[in-house]
């Protein structure tokens, strides 16, 4: 699966690690990366 690049934008929490803001997280588009946007927590930079 493709893996894109998500800027954190509130400090949160992601397969046990905590992430602050301006961090770079790689995954791939997923219900919870999609869940995390729509909240306003990430934003997807490519």
């Amino acid at each position: 699966m493709e893996k894109y690049k998500y800027r954190v934008l509130e400090t949160m929490e992601w397969r046990n690690k905590e992430f602050n803001n301006g961090d770079i997280i790689e995954d791939t588009d997923n219900s919870y990366m999609r869940a995390m946007i729509h909240q306003g927590k990430l934003e997807r930079v490519d």
